[in-house]
Order: structure tokens, then sequence, then C-alpha cells
């Protein structure tokens, strides 16, 4: 019965692993949000019939059901426990299956870490983990099941290879594999990134779990580098950049507009209109009214443009009052206003009660949470309302990637 139940557990594995390989990826293709936010629910779900499909074999092993094929080849009754235990990935077939139980041990510490990036970009990684592990399971279950049954049982088994009856074999097979099939999560990195076209540096900074930037105070010490960086370089954000028909412009024409105006290493990001670069020594203020000049008289494009330094960046993430309850930064939305006078017409809003929505006002710019999206958001609708085009409004995740320019060198 225990083999039965392993071996239906891995079915349902696959047949989980199917939908969270197809419909994540889709949904990021589409901006399903209901599809990709299947994704850590089908992994996490995958790793427990993975784990339940493990913990059958190896109690077939321990308990010498020698009614399983697997465990006539690989173990006696003779054997102690824990070599008896070490058989379950002593053998071809038992091996695969802890291969695949590290695969989705690493899907689950993706769905448990990831918070911080975009849902589009964690839908991928996961899928196409899931797709890894369809390929995995699929070969087990037609051409090397580990619960394969022999009737009528065998007396006892053969014997575990000698060469993995040492205690050191008892714990080197998991661990390599943990490091081995690891390499999964930098492969799933990566070929998310070239399906959402994303071929910058900053998806290798997202694969790297040491400089992610979650969606809560930040406690990370900044070098002086970073310092020294953030003190001298600036955020431009200009307002309805590419939206519609309308205002439409090449981010290299801007650069170049940038460039033309004595302003070093310009970088752009997305196609929203998010430049970073190093100034000429004026305020910001300054600074986006003579861009603002600079582009009606060269693009012929009127367009409000919004400039913070990047420390005023750093700063305002690091103050996210909303981080416990913003869990994706698709939906956690940064307003940067055009004064201060603009900025404290949003303290009566946020008095107001915008339930399941919310807002804060920091000290430069305001957080908006949309728990449901942002196009049916009344909170968002209420700001635009109150300040019309003097404030302009970039998600959690885009933010966090302008800082990571801004602290680079080019």
């Amino acid at each position: 019965m225990i083999p039965e139940l392993g071996q239906f557990a891995l079915i349902i594995a696959l047949c989980v692993a199917l939908v969270q390989g197809v419909l994540p990826i889709v949904g990021a293709a589409r901006g399903d949000v209901a599809w990709m936010n299947v994704a850590r629910p089908a992994a996490q779900g995958q790793f427990v019939f993975v784990a339940i499909a493990f913990g059958c074999l190896a109690y077939s092993f321990v308990a010498n059901d020698f009614s399983v094929l697997n465990v006539v080849n690989n173990s006696n009754s003779s054997l102690p426990w824990y070599y008896r235990f070490a058989a379950t990935w002593g053998s071809h077939e038992g091996s695969l299956l802890l291969w695949v139980l590290m695969l989705t041990t690493w899907m689950v510490a993706v769905t448990l870490f990831s918070r911080h990036l975009p849902l589009e970009m964690v839908s991928r990684i996961l899928g196409v983990m899931a797709l890894i592990s369809v390929g995995f399971l699929l070969f087990m279950l037609l051409t090397s099941n580990p619960f394969e049954r022999l009737l009528p049982a065998a007396p006892d088994g053969r014997d575990l290879n000698p060469l993995l009856q040492d205690p050191g074999m008892v714990i080197h097979p998991p661990m390599l594999y943990m490091g081995y099939v690891g390499f999964s999560v930098a492969f799933a990195f990566a070929v998310a990134a070239l399906l959402g076209g994303q071929l910058d540096a900053t998806w290798a900074r997202w694969s790297r779990p040491t400089s992610s930037r979650l969606p809560k105070r930040s406690s990370r010490s900044r070098s002086p580098a970073d310092t020294r960086m953030a003190a001298t370089r600036q955020i431009a954000l200009l307002r309805g950049i590419n939206v519609g028909r309308a205002k439409r412009v090449a981010m290299a024409d801007l650069r170049a507009l940038f460039e033309s105006l004595g302003y070093r290493e310009v970088r752009t990001l997305l196609n929203s209109g998010n430049v970073v670069f190093t100034p000429s020594g004026k305020s910001p203020a300054a600074t986006g009214a003579r861009i603002e000049k600079a582009l009606v008289s060269e693009l012929d494009l009127v367009s409000r443009v919004f400039v913070l330094d990047a420390a005023e960046l750093a700063a305002a993430i690091a103050e996210n009052p909303l981080g416990k309850i913003a869990h994706d930064p698709s939906r956690l939305l940064l307003a940067v206003t055009a004064t201060v006078a603009d900025h404290a017409k949003l303290g009566p809003l946020a008095k107001q009660v915008w339930k399941p929505d919310a807002l804060a006002v920091g000290k430069r710019v305001a957080y908006l949470w949309c728990a449901d999206g942002l196009i049916a958001s009344k909170l968002v609708q209420a700001v635009n309302r109150a300040l019309g085009d003097a404030v302009t409004m970039r998600n959690w995740a885009t933010m966090n990637k302008l800082l990571a320019l801004a602290q680079q060198a080019k």
C-alpha cells in the first residue's frame, strides 16, 4: 500500500508541475494576475507530493519491503537502519527521486524569498523550474519507476553497493545534490529574463539573495562607494511618457537629450521615461525645470519631470511603512510630487480609510498599496484627482531597479 501511495503522489506531483509550468508563464505573457498567482502555491504543493513520495520510498527501504524491486536490488535485512535509509538514493531510481526532491525544495525557497521581485519574474522563474521537474518526473514514471513491484516478494534483498556503505555516503549525496540542483535556480532566472526581455544586469542582481531588497524597512548597510554614488547621481521620472499614442519618445533619443545637456553616465530603464544620470551640480528642482524646457525645444514634447537624488530614493525605500502588507511589488506604488505644497495635499487623503488599499505619506514620497490592482484602485484615482500632473508614480520594483542603477558605476 505504501509504494502505491508514493506512486500516486508522484503522479499528482507531475500534474501540479504541468499546471505550474504552463499557467504562470502564459499568465506573465498575457498580464493575467490570477494565472501568475498560481506559481507559488503550485510550487509548494509540488514539494509536498514529492516529499510524500520520497518518504514512502524511504519507508519501504527501512521496513524491508522486498515486494519493491528497488528495495530488493539495493538493500537487505542485515543492513543497519541508517544504511537502509541511505539506500533510498543508492540506486538510479532513488537518486532521481532525491534530485526532484531537491529541485522542489529550491522551488519552495524561491517562493519564500522572492517577495521583492515583480510577480511576472517570479511566475516565469517558477514556471521554468516546473518544466525541468516535469522532465524528471516523466522520466521516472515512464522508465525508472522507484516503486515498481516484484510479485511474489523476494525473501531478502541483494545488498547495497559496498562503496556506499560508509557514514560519509549517508550525508554526501544530499549535500552534493543540493548544490548541483541549486544551479537550476540561476538557470531559471536567466531563462525568465530572456522570456521577459530583461537582458540587463538587473536579473543577475535579483538572483543574488544577499543583494535582494525586500519590500520592507531596509537595514542593509551601504558601502562608502554606494554612498558617494548616491550623493552624485539623480533620477528623473517623466510623467505620462509612451502611454498610448501620445507623448511618444524613444529612449535612445531621451538619452541623447540628457547627454546634450551635459549630463554624464545616462541610463534609461523600461520605456516609461525613467532616467538615471550624473548631474552638473544643480539642485533636483533646477535640473527638472531644465529638462522640461529641453524636452519642448528639442523633442517638441511637454511632460512634467520629477527629479530625485539617489540618496532621497534610497531613504524613501528604507522608510517604506507598508512593507508588512505590500507583498506584491507591482501593486505597491511610490508617488513623487512636484513640490512640498503638493506633497502636503496628500495628508488629508492619508487620514481616510481606503481598505483593502492603503496610503502612507513619507518624508519625500507617498506609498500606495493597491490590493486589487492599479486599474480599479479608487486610491490611485483619488491621488490623481487631488494632484493632477503634479504627481507621478512608479511601482516598488521599478524604484528598486532605478536605485540599483544609480549605485552602479557605468
